[in-house]
């Protein structure tokens, strides 16, 4: 009895502290993840440069490499998207702005027979943006703060992680509750699932996001990075994607007088940008490691609400975990 009592003293205890550490971590909970998932995605790279530099030092060189090859460029381009955005919203209150509002209302009562104020409706939009941004220069350095600890500590697990990672693991193999064998199995089929949301839905968004944007410029549609950025974005929705922008652009420039681009456009994207999709797909996906486009749309939506943007990745991987976890209690039983 006594034993037992102790038993539950520690366990008590332990989900206790647990539970206090989750809290002090839950603000950064996205970034600390991201980490995992930036050594997850770099441990190819550490394991080349460890066979000759050393852990240590490679776990340095792949921090050096994310930080000059990912981030910098990621915040720049956010930058840019940032100020495209700003000139996109700014067009709407100019002249040439309210004439292109005007033509597109004109069109839609012809086409539909609804009157609409576009006007008004784009108004409420770049107030509702308004709103959002921060107010005051405290704000915004608040923002910056709690991004350069958000990204420290990202940056500061990813070292770790490839540095100690395989530590980790063969530590959390002696908690007896499932045998080695199914750990092991769960940890490889885990692996799997990543790499398939990588490959098979980020490289996809990407590629999509930036033949799009290319196809836009190319039939003069204008605030090229900021629709290119939004379409990246929207790449992860499974089956539609990117044609949720590109496609009403090219019915907009048809509408407008511009048949031929608008056809073009059109063309361009079922062919291109449509066809990307269906001919690097199959070459970077693993079907028994690939989740249902009903579970990589929920986990967008869910991880993004949950999580933040990198709810965008950890979204559909956390739904392969379950899928993972579920093939393994049906083995058990």
């Amino acid at each position: 009895m006594e034993f037992d009592r102790q038993n539950a003293f520690i366990y008590s205890a332990t989900v206790l502290i647990a539970f206090i550490c989750f809290l002090m971590i839950s603000p950064y909970i996205g970034y600390l993840l991201s980490g995992l998932l930036l050594a997850f995605v770099t441990y190819p790279l550490f394991q080349k440069f460890r066979e000759k530099l050393g852990p240590h030092i490679s776990a340095t060189l792949v921090l050096v490499v994310t930080v000059f090859m990912a981030i910098l460029p990621f915040l720049i381009l956010l930058g840019a998207v940032g100020g495209d955005a700003a000139q996109l919203v700014s067009n709407i209150n100019t002249t040439e702005g309210l004439e292109t509002i005007e033509t597109a209302e004109q069109l839609i009562t012809r086409y539909t027979g609804q009157n609409v104020d576009l006007q008004q409706r784009a108004g409420n939009l770049v107030g509702q943006v308004a709103s959002t941004l921060p107010s005051s220069l405290s704000s915004v350095i608040g923002l910056a703060a709690d991004l350069s600890i958000g990204i420290s500590l990202m940056l500061f697990l990813q070292f770790y992680a490839l540095k100690d990672g395989k530590k980790m693991i063969d530590w959390t193999k002696k908690f007896d509750y499932i045998t080695t064998e199914r750990q092991d199995m769960l940890y490889t089929s885990t692996a799997r699932s990543v790499w398939s949301v990588v490959k098979g839905h980020v490289l996809m968004a990407f590629t999509q996001g930036i033949l799009s944007g290319i196809g836009l410029w190319i039939f003069g549609v204008p605030n090229i990075l900021f629709w290119t950025f939004m379409m990246i974005l929207l790449g992860f929705i499974p089956i539609v994607g990117a044609a949720l922008i590109w496609a009403p652009a090219a019915l907009f420039l048809m509408l407008e007088g511009q048949i031929t681009s608008g056809v073009l456009l059109l063309i361009y994207g079922t062919v291109i940008v449509g066809g990307s999709d269906n001919l690097l797909r199959p070459l970077v996906v693993d079907d028994e490691a690939d989740i249902h486009p009903f579970f990589i749309l929920i986990g967008l939506i869910g991880g993004v609400g949950l999580f933040g943007p990198v709810g965008l990745f950890l979204g559909p991987v956390i739904f392969g975990i379950l899928k993972n976890l579920l093939d393994i209690i049906l083995q058990k039983q």
